[in-house]
Order: structure tokens, then C-alpha cells, then sequence
């Protein structure tokens, strides 16, 4: 039940006499996918200064009405081999700034988009983010996002592509940035061929 829907459903008195209304744990996780042959986002303080723009705790409570919980990477929090030593970083515009300016992106034209001398040619911090049309939650998520990188001089620009056009883009690596979703059975796991420069 999409999230929206699953919130007015908890209100109705007569509906909650006659079924019980669960959020189960189950092994999946949203991610934001970089292409790192792309110069803009190649440098890691850039992908680091992106992870400071993303503002979970908004994301959380207003697309998912407070029903999702961040995690560090592919591994479930129920795993024994779940490293909790590895902290979310938190969300923080300034510190954003200081690592795109520490990576030598800055506002040389006060246009409000850092900018970055790239092979001769001045470019912009602007790259494109797509993600599938069959996601509702996506629209809520990405534009949180493209509203708080815009503080650091980010622009994000969003493109919702329909199942298959999507597909063929992340297969030809053929994306600057994309937002992807993992389901994982619940049995042991060979993380060879999801994790692994190979896989």
C-alpha cells in the first residue's frame, strides 16, 4: 500500500477493529547511484558533499510518514556482519560547501551554481538524477533533495523514465546519477556479485 494511503488507513477506527495494520522488516534499501566516469562526480568530496545534501530525517518523515529507518549499505541491521561502527553522515549544508570548495567548486559568477574549470571549459555543478516511473515515493525523495543541494550551488536536475527506457540507461551506465532499490531473500548471501568490481 503506498505510504499516503497506508497513513489515512491507520486513522480509520472501524478498519483497525477488523485487520491489524504491520510495517515488517523486510531486506530492501533505496541508494543513489553516482557514475564516477562522470568528471563532475568523480572527485569522492563531491559524492560526500552530495551524502551532506541528502536530508534523511525530512525524507523519512514526510514520504514514508516516519515507516523507514537508514542503513550504511547493502548489508540488513539484523546481520551479525552489519558494521555498526560505520556512522550515516549527517545533513549539513556548510559542511557541503566546504568539501565542493575543498574539491575546487565555487561560485566564480554568483549564479548560485558552483562552478569548476574541467579539461579548459568552465562547467557548472549541475547533473541530471533519473529514476523509474513506477515509483511514487521518488518524486517526494528527489525533490527534498534537489531543494537542499541547491543551498550548497548543486542543481539537480530530475528525470522519471518509464521501466524499460530506465533499464537500458543503468545497463549502458548511461546516467549521471540514479535512484535504485535492492531486494534481498533472506537466506546467506554471496555479495560477490552486487559488491564486487566484477559483478
Amino acid at each position: 500500500i503506498p505510504w499516503s494511503e497506508f497513513a489515512n488507513l491507520k486513522d480509520d477506527k472501524l478498519l483497525n477493529d477488523q485487520f491489524n495494520l504491520e510495517t515488517p522488516s523486510i531486506i530492501v534499501y533505496r541508494y543513489i547511484a553516482f557514475n564516477t566516469n562522470n568528471p563532475k562526480l568523480e572527485d569522492k568530496r563531491v559524492r560526500k558533499a552530495l551524502d551532506h545534501l541528502f536530508d534523511r530525517d525530512q525524507i523519512y518523515n514526510t514520504v514514508y510518514y516516519g515507516n523507514k529507518n537508514p542503513v550504511v549499505g547493502p548489508i540488513h541491521p539484523s546481520k551479525p556482519y552489519y558494521n555498526k561502527g560505520l556512522k550515516i553522515r549527517s545533513f549539513d549544508v556548510e559542511k557541503a560547501k566546504s568539501l565542493l570548495k575543498e574539491a575546487g567548486w565555487e561560485d566564480t559568477d554568483n549564479n548560485g551554481i558552483v562552478d569548476k574549470m574541467i579539461d579548459g571549459e568552465k562547467v557548472g555543478m549541475e547533473f541530471e538524477l533519473i529514476y523509474a516511473s513506477n515509483y511514487t515515493d521518488y518524486v517526494g525523495l528527489t525533490n527534498i533533495f534537489k531543494g537542499q543541494a541547491i543551498k550548497a550551488g548543486v542543481k539537480i536536475n530530475t528525470k522519471t523514465m518509464n521501466s524499460q527506457a530506465y533499464t537500458a540507461a543503468y545497463r549502458a551506465r548511461n546516467f549521471d546519477a540514479m535512484i535504485n532499490s535492492s531486494l534481498w531473500y533472506p537466506i546467506n548471501k554471496d555479495l560477490y556479485s552486487r559488491c564486487h568490481t566484477n559483478g
